[in-house]
């Protein structure tokens, strides 16, 4: 029997017993016909096989009999429990510098993500930040200084805020002070709605507490 897994790309959470999927390759999030959804339950829930097999879910690239990509993988997030945007601190102080470096990675990463496809975009940003932020965040009031840092410079940024945009880039941000953050997708059922946001263990770096958790993390990079 052959040993399936999901395809490069896709990552998946249930909402009311319903997969809802997230396709970094393709720039979408999808659910499943009825026939599909019922048989890749039967496979998440541990069927041998489904009625029939799985080779709808293999011609439909949802399942995948080949050997692991060696590219991203899902990781695991603390739950969150505070957020630096919720900090009582108003010590953190951005100068010219500052505001200058917030602007350029923001404007590469809106250049980043007008023309290349999202998995590609992950796959760089976790590349640099395990080269740069080789270490856990560590000292916490340094982390919560700097997002702080970079929350103040993002306002001088004549960019219009965006959840994936500003996450990437507050993520690799911090990785150039070797500051770890994971990058959250979340999203929620009826009706539907994607996000994403910025965290470091259990803070949540540029959202509130409240707005995170409306929604059913479906992968964390």
């Amino acid at each position: 029997m052959p040993n399936y897994r999901l395809n490069d790309g896709l990552s998946f959470c249930r909402i009311d017993g319903r997969p809802i999927f997230l396709d970094t390759l393709n720039d979408r999030y999808f659910r499943l016909s009825d026939t599909l959804e019922r048989m890749f339950l039967d496979y998440v829930d541990g069927a041998d096989d489904a009625p029939g097999g799985f080779t709808p879910l293999i011609e439909s690239r949802i399942l995948t009999d080949a050997p692991p990509h060696p590219s991203i993988a899902p990781d695991a997030v603390t739950a969150a429990s505070r957020s630096a945007l919720e900090s009582i601190s108003t010590s953190a102080t951005c100068g010219i510098s500052d505001m200058a470096e917030t602007a350029a990675t923001v404007f590469w990463t809106q250049i980043q993500l007008k023309t290349r496809k999202l998995k590609a975009i992950l796959e760089d940003v976790t590349e640099f930040r395990r080269r740069k932020a080789s270490q856990e965040a560590g000292n916490e009031t340094y982390l919560l200084n700097e997002a702080l840092v970079f929350l103040k410079a993002r306002k001088f940024v004549p960019i219009q805020t965006c959840c994936l945009l500003d996450s990437l880039s507050i993520a690799t941000f911090l990785a150039r002070r070797n500051l770890l953050a994971n990058i959250v997708f979340g999203v929620t059922g009826d009706p539907f709605s994607a996000h994403c946001w910025a965290q470091s263990d259990s803070i949540v770096l540029n959202d509130t507490i409240g707005n995170t958790r409306a929604y059913n993390i479906i992968r964390v990079i």
